[in-house]
């Protein structure tokens, strides 16, 4: 299996946690979570008290400083970098290395053809209601894909065997 973690950090915070068998393109197995951001570590460790042995590929929302000579709209950036050190602290409790990618960066990519590779990997409608969720999910299979070796799920190529793979 491979197992990956996306965090969408803020003052909600949302997770998704999704696993595809080898050589599949769509999770067999995904669960999103969304709360605020004063709960966000005590239900990271939740997470990972559960599955933290098969999580091998984690991603979060790297934040990045307004451009020069623009503001950042409704957002204070202390504490969102206190959440994201936070939460890489918690993480790395559990043994699992959270990479942090901007979300400009990873959202053109899951967003390509109306969302059809958030569809495509069975994650778009467990996050159904969560926008928190499922921006975390964009993380989530962006750190699989990319990181974990799993097929893109919009792919012609043949699967293999992904890095990282649990049997």
């Amino acid at each position: 299996m491979v197992t990956s973690l996306g965090i969408d950090i803020g003052d909600t915070t949302g997770f998704l946690i999704a696993a595809w068998a080898p050589g599949h393109r769509r999770a067999v197995q995904a669960q999103a979570f969304q709360c605020d951001r004063e709960s966000a570590p005590d239900l990271l460790g939740w997470i990972l008290a559960g599955y933290g042995e098969v999580v091998r590929f984690g991603q979060g929302e790297e934040f990045r400083d307004a451009l020069p000579g623009r503001r950042l709209q409704g957002t204070r950036p202390a504490p969102i970098r206190a959440q994201q050190h936070e939460l890489a602290a918690v993480a790395a409790r559990f043994g699992l290395t959270l990479a942090w990618r901007p979300a400009a960066n990873v959202k053109g990519w899951v967003q390509a053809r109306d969302w059809a590779r958030l569809k495509a990997a069975g994650l778009w409608d467990i996050t159904a209601g969560q926008p928190h969720a499922r921006s975390a999910a964009w993380h989530c299979l962006y750190a699989a894909v990319h990181d974990g070796g799993l097929p893109d799920p919009l792919s012609r190529r043949v699967a293999g065997t992904a890095r990282g793979e649990v049997g």
